[in-house]
């Protein structure tokens, strides 16, 4: 009975561990259909890494939909549309109050979004590819 009780112990204390490093430091994610790399791809999402990020960067972003896409613009720079010259603002907004929050210019693969640094989760590292 004490071995039986044991082991019910264990398993519950590593399901326990595993849910908190899934929740809070990796997850694992299928990258949809309209995104920059081949649908069936799975990324591991570094949910630590949350800071310098850098052009090129892949990220995952967003609150219940999670998308995945390539930072091109950073905080600051200038980009060209049409004839049209904006720049990146250096500041997102007043609601998270912090002194990381930029606006970042991303490219999910079917267009290009202005995302705050307080909707991003994580940067994003390609795993492998599924054929089906």
């Amino acid at each position: 009975m004490r071995q039986i009780l044991r082991w019910t112990i264990s398993i519950l204390a590593a399901f326990l561990i595993v849910l908190a490093v899934r929740t809070f430091a990796f997850a694992v994610y299928k990258v949809p259909k309209t995104s920059l790399l081949k649908n069936g791809d799975r990324v591991i999402v570094d949910k630590l890494a949350r800071t310098d990020f850098k052009r090129n960067d892949l990220i995952v972003f967003g609150d219940s939909v999670k998308l995945l896409g390539r930072i091109e613009a950073l905080p600051g720079d200038t980009i060209t549309v049409g004839k049209d010259k904006f720049v990146i603002p250096t500041v997102c907004c007043r609601k998270c109050r912090c002194k990381n929050c930029h606006e970042y210019l991303i490219n999910t693969g079917s267009g290009r979004l202005l995302v705050p640094y307080h909707n991003i989760n994580g940067k994003a590292y390609r795993l492998f590819n599924l054929p089906f």
